[in-house]
């Protein structure tokens, strides 16, 4: 049986994205990666700045429109013989 090599990287100082191309191309040549000090990974660009942006609140929830068509205006109300965006909820 082939013995497996075992690659140690440093994180320390390398930017995250280039790093993980440099472990997936090392994996796939059937080496184990061990990346050690892994809180000095850089992370830099959109990745960053996207974490730094605040999330978007969520929109209406499908369910909540269901449980309040009962009180819908009648002309908004789901109909028998009705299919489609016309019918309601």
């Amino acid at each position: 049986m082939a013995e497996v090599q075992v690659l140690v990287l440093d994180g320390r100082g390398h930017l995250l994205g280039r790093l993980a191309a440099m472990v997936a191309k090392q994996v796939l040549l059937g080496r184990k990666v061990v990346v050690v000090r892994c809180e000095g990974i850089n992370i830099s660009g959109n990745f960053y700045r996207n974490k730094l942006k605040p999330l978007p609140l969520p929109g209406p929830q499908p369910h909540l429109l269901a449980d309040r068509a009962r009180y819908a205006a009648p002309q908004n109300q789901a109909r028998p013989g009705r299919s489609g965006p016309s019918q309601g909820v």
